[in-house]
């Protein structure tokens, strides 16, 4: 599947070091940050089926723009993060 998805990538105009790097659960961790963006994390945890908010917390790509307002931060601060 990462061959495929790195022939993929470069077909869609990536450059070809990093379509190398791309990795499947790279579009899982993706589509797992924007529906917290939108939605609560036990909701995206049924989504995504796991069994623990902290798995799917473990997701969440926080290097990925996240507005100052949005309810994730009150959700790191109850975890303590």
């Amino acid at each position: 599947m990462s061959t495929g998805l790195s022939q993929a990538a470069r077909a869609g105009g990536i450059p070809e070091a990093r379509a190398a790097k791309l990795h499947p659960h790279m579009l899982r961790a993706t589509a797992i940050t924007r529906l917290l963006e939108e939605l609560p994390v036990q909701e995206v945890q049924v989504i995504v089926q796991h069994a623990s908010s902290d798995t799917t917390l473990r997701y969440w790509r926080r290097d990925e723009v996240v507005g100052a307002d949005h309810p994730i931060h009150k959700l790191q601060k109850s975890y303590g993060w």
